[in-house]
């Protein structure tokens, strides 16, 4: 149970958004943390640790680099396989990437872990809608029950029906930026889903136009730039 806390920890340490990330220049700032994270690799070489490999595939995932990011989650479960229940990041990778399959499989071993967690049943909807449809989605979704916001349980509301207003309604009701983020955010994750696409991208751009800085924040761009990819035209 020490080893299970002290990796808990570091995990905790490495996905929280520093104080250097609270600036205009954030992109720089994911830049420095992606270079810093491959010298620290470099340096090691095969000393590198898991922890190193986590840090290097967490920022390569929070710039937009996918496939280099699954490659470095690997890594990590490669050199300690108990990793895989923490990695949740690995698991966007893996869905941003088309791996729908894997990817719920991987949200699924994350769950066993955080059985509670709404975030999780929600990626993990995600996934099956992508690899199936929507409708048999549906009929798996993981249980959950802790939402650490208001707007968190009404996405997981929203996941049992076809209704964005149980979101947006929470949206125009609050003042919190941070929730308006991630509602638009799970708005466009879930209209994607569903196949559609423009609505997708109509969430999503909202989302990512947030000034808030943080995972959510990058989740939201390097969504809209996974969305609009093949969709130039919009």
């Amino acid at each position: 149970m020490q080893r299970l806390a002290a990796t808990l920890l570091i995990l905790s340490i490495i996905l929280t958004p520093t104080a250097q990330g609270q600036n205009s220049n954030h992109q720089s700032w994911l830049e420095k943390s992606l270079a810093s994270a491959q010298k620290k690799i470099d340096d090691r070489g095969p000393r590198a640790n898991t922890t190193d490999w986590t840090m290097l595939g967490d920022a390569q995932l929070r710039i937009g680099k996918t496939k280099e990011s699954i490659k470095s989650f690997e890594k990590a479960i490669q050199l300690k396989p108990n990793m895989a229940k923490f990695l949740w990041q690995y698991g966007i990778a893996l869905y941003l990437d088309g791996q729908y399959d894997k990817a719920r499989t991987q949200f699924e071993t994350v769950h066993k872990l955080l059985r509670n967690s709404g975030k999780i049943s929600t990626w993990h909807f995600l996934c099956s809608a992508k690899a199936t449809d929507a409708d048999q989605a549906r009929k798996s979704i993981l249980p959950a029950s802790k939402h650490s916001k208001v707007i968190l349980e009404k996405v997981f509301q929203r996941l049992h029906t076809s209704d964005d207003s149980i979101v947006l309604d929470q949206i125009k009701s609050s003042g919190d930026a941070a929730e308006k983020l991630a509602g638009n955010l799970y708005l466009g994750m879930i209209a994607d889903a569903e196949g559609r696409t423009d609505d997708a991208i109509r969430y999503m751009r909202i989302a990512a136009s947030s000034t808030e800085i943080g995972y959510t924040a990058d989740t939201a761009r390097i969504y809209l730039d996974h969305l609009v990819k093949p969709n130039k035209a919009h």
